[in-house]
């Protein structure tokens, strides 16, 4: 009991510390976004490095940061005890399903944002 007590209140810690983590994401997102402004409305090629950089860098962050909910569901699926509710489970696996196509699709735009030629915008999710 106190193990699991423990666990958990580690668990409500590190989530404290990757809510900081977007703080931050939101504030290099909004640099970015002013970037991307400089770029689209003067064609300033540095202002166009900066602001892919500062996406890819988002992108990375917040890949790390579904990978560790992935491996935490990852973890609770596996030390699940016999009498837990068939609803907790199917729950767990689709949270599980969705984290880890969140990572997937970070990944693809990861990808695409590093390669994308100018005639390729989009705006970032």
């Amino acid at each position: 009991m106190i193990n699991n007590v423990n666990r958990q209140l580690r668990r409500i810690n590190n989530e404290d510390l990757i809510w900081g983590v977007y703080f931050f994401i939101v504030i290099a997102a909004l640099f970015s976004n002013a970037y991307e402004r400089k770029f689209v409305v003067n064609k300033d090629k540095d202002a166009e490095k900066k602001y892919k950089t500062i996406n890819v860098c988002i992108f990375t962050v917040s890949i790390f940061i579904y990978l560790y909910f992935a491996s935490l569901l990852y973890e609770d699926l596996s030390t699940l005890r016999n009498n837990i509710s068939k609803k907790r489970v199917l729950t767990l696996n689709i949270k599980l399903i969705a984290a880890i196509l969140f990572i997937i699709g970070g990944i693809i735009y990861l990808i695409f944002e590093i390669d994308q030629n100018e005639d390729a915008e989009t705006g970032i999710i």
